[in-house]
């Protein structure tokens, strides 16, 4: 238990504060650019833009389908990851 502090201030906690829950991602790069560049990288960012798009609208907020896209990009990302790093492990059983 004593670990999962540390898992959610060094890990959860930024994914979650950069992936643009509070605020959206242009008014992010309104007040510190490279900062918000550097939270493009966040596959949390594109999910939350392109739910703001889809209740209220597409003004202010990342392209619709350039996040659907992204979203899309980063799962098989994560896949191809996840099944490069199971494999390996099956192969040493």
């Amino acid at each position: 238990m004593s670990e999962l502090g540390t898992v959610w201030s060094r890990m959860i906690f930024p994914m979650w504060f950069m992936g643009g829950f509070q605020f959206s991602w242009f008014a992010f790069y309104k007040v510190f650019p490279t900062m918000a560049i550097i939270s493009l990288c966040n596959p949390m960012i594109y999910l939350t833009e392109m739910t703001r798009v889809a209740i209220s609208g597409q003004e202010g907020y990342i392209n619709f389908w350039l996040c659907v896209l992204a979203a899309i990009g980063f799962a098989a990302l994560f896949m191809f990851l996840a099944l490069y790093r199971l494999k390996k492990k099956l192969d040493y059983v």
